[in-house]
């Protein structure tokens, strides 16, 4: 099959509204998040005026592409985008900071940087354990859907490569689904770690960073 779309298929907490913005600032119409409860998209499908399958065709006769949780979506639904598209498989090696990220995220309802004020970081936040393992269970499920015919891409290629590979993956990526890179000036800028919402030690906002990473336990993938 000729696959002219493409998804950017992710897990919370991934990095995946950086690769949505890495496309955007290219100037590539990309639809971001079709089917979260909080999207057009998923209002229409709710009140009947169309089902999953016709937004799905709706979405890519007008967009060159999407980003999607994986859990916003039925295990047979996610394999018909996949189906329909070229997919870029992104998910986070280190599940325990992805979990935490998500369960901290819940907690203070910061979901990216701007919406961060100068209290964030005034006192140190306190993390259930059982709430992390639960979010580690619910992430880890995603990985059931890579397979070879995805570009496979972590949260660590897109922050913590060095440059040069940071590069490479990116140009390999944006080949990947049939499209140019205009300025790389930009992505580069997307990419910097200190825009990332929260710093690279847990220890400095999470009070009990040992306890959970001593308590949970990481399924076997």
């Amino acid at each position: 099959m000729n696959k002219n779309n493409f998804v950017i298929l992710a897990h919370a907490r991934s990095g995946s509204t950086t690769l949505f913005h890495m496309f955007e600032n290219q100037g590539i119409k990309i639809f971001c998040e079709p089917f979260n409860k909080d999207s057009i998209m998923k209002y229409l499908i709710h009140w009947g005026r169309n089902d999953f399958y016709s937004a799905i065709e709706m979405i890519l006769n007008e967009y060159k592409g999407f980003k999607h949780l994986y859990s916003f979506a039925t295990i047979d639904q996610n394999e018909f985008i996949k189906e329909k598209c070229n997919t870029i498989f992104l998910y986070r090696e280190d599940l325990i900071s992805a979990a935490v990220s998500l369960t901290l995220a819940f907690k203070t309802n910061v979901w990216l940087t701007n919406q961060k004020n100068e209290n964030y970081y005034k006192e140190k936040f306190y993390i259930n354990p059982e709430e992390v393992q639960s979010a580690i269970n619910h992430l880890s499920r995603h990985m059931k859907l890579k397979d070879d015919n995805c570009y496979v891409i972590t949260y660590e290629d897109l922050y913590y490569s060095d440059k040069d590979k940071q590069k490479k993956i990116v140009k390999e990526m944006f080949d990947f689904v049939g499209c140019k890179i205009e300025n790389y000036d930009k992505i580069e800028r997307l990419l910097d770690v200190k825009n990332k919402i929260n710093p690279e030690n847990w220890s400095d906002i999470i009070s009990n960073w040992e306890e959970i990473k001593n308590k949970v336990i990481l399924p076997k993938i």
